[in-house]
């Protein structure tokens, strides 16, 4: 073995026993809150993995679980299982897009991007919520087009992604649509991608429901069926705003505010650079993903994570934008911990609970 794969090979066993670990601590410490040392997975991410066509129907999200045949008896488990594995994949092709890019400042910010809350302490935290199949379709995409190999087959694929959540219309789709025009594909494949996604929307939107009598079977039995079958999307969103949002006597809305004026920031900063035209467009498409839904820090750190992957592994396409040399103490973010999904910055709370429990016996 040559000096060079020697460091390559040392590289990612350091950073792959610094992402686990991440992880590790965003699920156990942040998420589980010291309770489960064991890989904590949430009851409300991990019940979704229940849906599916066999017994509910054609309803929406009920993709993953009808490809998987997960059922009652099986699911615990296999959803881990599948969890893991998806894991994984997103972290084997970050690596091999990390070899892709040959400036040693870009590779750090990729470095940096990894260890930051918007990335694998994001996955820990919020373990095995359906983001993450888009999120390893993305980065495959992103892959596979830096290397010029089957774009095709992906951009047939990605409009059924909606299949599985319809976040990833904002979180995928949006930003493959983006990554098509920033590399000139042909008219046709982007209208494909675009015409089809929202014909699934469409489509979602008046099939996606439960039958009648379905919901009355279920509806005491799992709490997702009244969650997301109950009322309409809007209705259910606005609720959710008045109920989980307006929390004045606590930090919880403005924590729900902080990602807002994050998204804002980044948003006039983009466009202030001009680092790219069409990048207005992607900004505008996305916001309102943050008026349909509450989970305010997930989509924001959805988006930083997409962006700054395109910017880069592509950033040979902007012409006009200029990274500062890295400084390590950017590696500082990472003791922000995960950014969370609703309210951001979990580990506030945290703390909050240890200096309370501290004072409680102390005294």
């Amino acid at each position: 073995m040559n000096e060079q794969n020697y460091n390559s090979l040392k590289f990612i066993l350091l950073l792959s026993i610094l992402i686990v670990s991440l992880i590790y601590y965003s699920n156990f410490v942040v998420l589980s809150e010291l309770t489960n040392p064991k890989i904590f997975f949430h009851w409300y991410n991990q019940d979704q993995y229940l849906l599916n066509y066999r017994d509910f129907g054609f309803i929406k999200r009920g993709l993953i679980g009808t490809i998987f045949n997960l059922n009652e008896e099986n699911y615990k488990i296999i959803s881990k299982l599948i969890v893991l594995f998806i894991l994984f994949i997103i972290y084997t092709t970050f690596i091999l897009l990390f070899f892709t890019v040959q400036n040693r400042n870009l590779q750090k910010y990729l470095i940096l991007l990894s260890l930051s809350p918007f990335f694998f302490q994001q996955f820990g935290f919020d373990f095995g919520r359906f983001d993450i199949f888009g999120v390893a379709f993305f980065l495959l995409f992103i892959y596979f087009v830096k290397r010029n190999k089957y774009i095709l087959a992906f951009e047939l694929i990605c409009p059924f992604l909606i299949l599985i959540h319809e976040i990833h219309f904002f979180s995928v789709i949006l930003f493959v649509v983006y990554i098509q025009i920033l590399h000139g594909r042909n008219k046709l494949n982007i209208i494909y991608v675009c015409i089809t996604s929202i014909i699934i929307l469409i489509f979602l939107y008046f099939v996606g429901g439960i039958d009648d009598l379905v919901f009355k079977q279920y509806e005491n039995k799992y709490w997702f069926i009244k969650a997301y079958f109950d009322k309409g999307h809007l209705e259910s969103s606005m609720r959710l705003w008045t109920t989980d949002v307006f929390k004045f006597n606590s930090t919880i809305f403005f924590r729900h505010i902080i990602s807002i004026i994050a998204y804002l920031s980044i948003s006039f900063f983009l466009i202030k650079k001009n680092i790219d035209k069409n990048i207005i467009l992607l900004i505008v498409f996305y916001f309102p993903c943050f008026i349909i839904g509450i989970d305010h820090a997930r989509f924001l750190s959805l988006f930083i994570l997409n962006l700054s992957i395109i910017t880069l592994v592509f950033y040979d396409k902007y012409k006009y934008f200029n990274l500062p040399k890295f400084n390590n103490l950017f590696f500082l973010i990472i003791f922000l911990g995960p950014w969370g999904v609703n309210i951001c910055l979990p580990i506030l709370t945290i703390i909050k609970k240890a200096l309370l429990y501290g004072t409680l016996t102390f005294h």
